[in-house]
């Protein structure tokens, strides 16, 4: 390979990886080929004993 195809070579693998990093990108891909959902966010409620607390 000369050094022009390379450059040319590695300039389009540049482009493929800042194209393949993108959240959106990342996102389609994530939901067309594997079948994922964005999760639901959730709350979480942790009930703490006082006589816990008290013994600390």
């Amino acid at each position: 390979m000369t050094e022009r195809e390379l450059a040319n070579e590695i300039s389009e693998l540049t482009s493929t990886i800042d194209q393949l990093i993108r959240p959106d990108i990342i996102t389609a891909r994530a939901r067309k080929e594997l079948g994922m959902v964005i999760a639901q966010p959730e709350t979480l409620l942790i009930a703490v004993d006082k006589a816990i607390l008290e013994n600390l």
